[in-house]
């Protein structure tokens, strides 16, 4: 397990779209690696400026064996510009900065990436130029058993972090750290109770000065089994310049509106927009699990609930929501984590996850991704922070943990396009063609696959139904009439021993209603 994974463990688990909804969209999506010639590198997040992204991460430097806070600047095709790794000169700490931890550019072009000394248990600030050549470089005493710092601020010449700690007896409470423009502390503070956990989940920075925190609280016992005994509650304050709350509003406990301890939102009329995880015990294949369901949630500004969005059905034990953003111009909200999707009761893959709803909660589009052509099965996916081009496009960063081989990662780059194509060999045509596609249940697995491939139209069903196969550069391989239900086919007689990557089709009484691509291995 990687550093970043191992201090994973130790926390508590504007768009503008210049086209209508009917309107093609003429762009291709992708997924990719992002080489950076390190042995392990992972994106924690990233900002679009100017037309380019800035990745913030780590990267572990197999000559030292230390990890060093990273930065790197990339086109928007995911293009390297230029790539810097800084380490601790003694080589006594690793510079961690786990996913997602956010970071700001400055007007004047600085990058400011608060992290944690692990070894130390220290909080660092670093400052880096336009470029990324470091500035400096503040330390600051612990106070904690692990800092987690989770975000940032600049406001009136003074930085402040926000994050979590957690304490010798295992109980997690936030921390806000504000510091001068020189990099002095000028104050810290902890919030929450000695007898619970508080989890951060994001933070506003409200126009009169003020900041919003939206976190979470739960007791010790909340995920122990038998699941159930424990709480969590919904918990935002406010805070004024000096650390003290002003105002807040604590939930009841598994509260029905939200659970909070997401990523968090805050419109121009005063509803607040939260994400958040649910948990439940779930059987499935004779085992029962813990799995979670990330929800969103509008509550209006007295925190009356105007609605609820569940964006799973209790599938997985890890589906969770990283970030999100809520485009002011065309009222939708765009999210991005990461979730287990099974092929059937005993298997399945962990992917890459974005999906866009309406202002009134309607899911319009949910892709993922299994990054099947560059290393699945051997690599989990963690999206870390996203970001939205005038285009309409989602950009989504992040990191594949090697599950082969401990401590490397690689960094993830994903552009989704503004009606949810994730692939460059995707071309859909609108949101509304999205949403049939999405709601066929249809199901092709198991993907690799050495002979045998599963076909389960679910409820779907027509006259004539076939299943094409294609080379990557447009060769007809064959094709087969499908059933309704489910499909048992033998790929060698279909293919006649083809192996490799293809492209496939399901075509249903002339309709195209599921496209992909599969990988036949030897």
């Amino acid at each position: 397990m990687s550093f970043p994974a191992l201090l994973k463990q130790l926390t508590f688990i504007s768009i503008w779209q210049i086209v209508t909804i009917n309107v093609a969209i003429c762009q291709n999506g992708f997924n990719k690696l992002i080489e950076l010639n390190n042995f392990s590198n992972n994106f924690d997040d990233l900002l679009l400026v100017n037309g380019d992204l800035i990745i913030r991460g780590n990267s572990f430097i197999d000559s030292t064996q230390v990890w060093g806070v990273e930065i790197c600047k990339l086109d928007t095709n995911g293009v390297l510009n230029w790539n810097k790794v800084i380490t601790d000169s003694e080589n006594k700490t690793n510079f961690i900065a786990n996913t997602p931890t956010r970071f700001i550019q400055l007007s004047d072009g600085k990058i400011i990436i608060p992290c944690c000394n692990f070894n130390t248990l220290q909080l660092s600030l670093f400052s880096f130029d336009s470029l990324g050549t470091e500035i400096k470089n503040n330390i600051y005493p612990t106070f904690g058993l692990v800092v987690y710092p989770c975000d940032i601020r600049f406001m009136t010449d003074s930085y402040y972090i926000f994050g979590r700690v957690v304490r010798e007896s295992y109980i997690g409470d936030l921390f806000i750290l504000k510091i001068d423009s020189l990099g002095v502390e000028k104050w810290i503070k902890f919030f929450g109770d000695s007898l619970t956990n508080e989890v951060f989940g994001d933070v506003i920075q409200n126009k009169d000065g003020s900041f919003s925190i939206s976190s979470s609280m739960y007791s010790t016992n909340y995920l122990e089994e038998p699941f159930g005994q424990g709480w969590v509650k919904p918990w935002i304050f406010t805070i004024d310049t000096s650390g003290t709350i002003v105002k807040q509003w604590i939930g009841n406990k598994n509260d029905a509106r939200t659970f909070g301890g997401g990523p968090t939102y805050r419109t121009k009329n005063g509803d607040w927009i939260i994400v958040s995880t649910e948990y439940k015990d779930v059987l499935s294949a004779g085992v029962t699990d813990l799995n979670a369901a990330p929800t969103v949630s509008r509550l209006d500004t007295n925190f009356h609930l105007l609605w609820k969005t569940y964006l799973s059905d209790y599938i997985g034990m890890f589906d969770h929501i990283a970030d999100m953003e809520y485009d002011t111009i065309r009222n939708e909200i765009v999210v991005a984590g990461q979730r287990v999707v099974y092929f059937n009761p005993w298997s399945g893959a962990y992917e890459a996850w974005i999906a866009k709803l309406s202002a009134d909660g309607q899911i319009l589009w949910s892709v993922s991704d299994t990054s099947s052509e560059i290393m699945w099965p051997y690599a989990d996916p963690y999206i870390g922070g996203l970001e939205i081009a005038p285009s309409g496009s989602i950009y989504a960063a992040g990191y594949l943990d090697d599950l082969h081989s401990p401590r490397r990662n690689y960094g993830y780059l994903i552009k989704v396009t503004p009606d949810g194509c994730m692939s460059t060999l995707c071309n859909t045509t609108s949101i509304n063609d999205q949403i049939q596609k999405k709601s066929h249940k249809v199901l092709v697995y198991p993907n690799p696959t050495n002979q045998k491939l599963f076909v389960d139209l679910g409820r779907v069903s027509g006259i004539k139904m076939t299943m094409l196969f294609y080379t990557i550069d447009g060769k007809d391989l064959g094709s087969t009439n499908l059933d309704n239900g489910l499909n048992d086919l033998d790929l060698d007689k279909i293919l006649s021993g083809y192996r490799g990557v293809l492209l496939f089709k399901i075509v249903i009484d002339g309709e195209i209603v599921d496209q992909n691509k599969i990988i036949i291995t030897w």
